[in-house]
């Protein structure tokens, strides 16, 4: 009788660590399946801040192309573009313009005629057909490319053009 009831005793104390360790291994899986879903919430939570930054930037560089296309710096008349207030804007430095228009941002303007392209400057005006303002070597950048036009008072004339517009990141 005194083998059954130690066997009875040991059998219990199995079962009760059978049942600590089946409590541990649900704890286990609990903290691992919270972890995962704070990651993925993290993740999603990131996802949704680099979505919003890209819609900011790309709504900054339209608001910019707007102001551009009116703007007394460069036209003459709303997306008329002045060839000598193009040249003349070249010569400026950016800051110049930060207090009009922020700061980090590019223009480029390019008349789609058969000649080939010559970047203007002071120097070469009128013989020119590509103007760039505040330009810098950075590939990280959002653009956007309208068409626009280019009124030449040597030539009287108008030609068509290409605005491209951007902000760098």
């Amino acid at each position: 009788m005194p083998d059954q009831t130690l066997y009875n005793n040991c059998r219990s104390e199995m079962k009760g660590q059978g049942n600590i360790v089946e409590y541990a291994l649900l704890v286990f899986f609990i903290v691992i399946i919270i972890f995962v879903l704070i990651v993925f919430i993290t993740g999603f939570q990131l996802f949704q801040i680099d979505t919003e930054a890209q819609k900011q930037s790309l709504d900054r560089t339209l608001s910019l192309s707007k102001q551009f296309m009116v703007s007394g710096y460069f036209t003459n008349k709303d997306s008329v573009f002045d060839d000598a207030k193009l040249t003349a804007a070249t010569g400026l430095a950016c800051s110049d313009f930060e207090k009009t228009f922020g700061s980090s941002w590019f223009l480029e303007v390019r008349t789609l005629d058969n000649k080939s392209q010559k970047e203007c400057s002071m120097e070469n005006y009128p013989d020119c057909n590509y103007w760039k303002i505040c330009v810098k070597n950075n590939p990280k950048n959002i653009s956007y490319i309208f068409p626009v036009n280019v009124f030449s008072k040597t030539d009287d004339m108008v030609s068509l053009a290409s605005l491209k517009v951007g902000i760098y990141r």
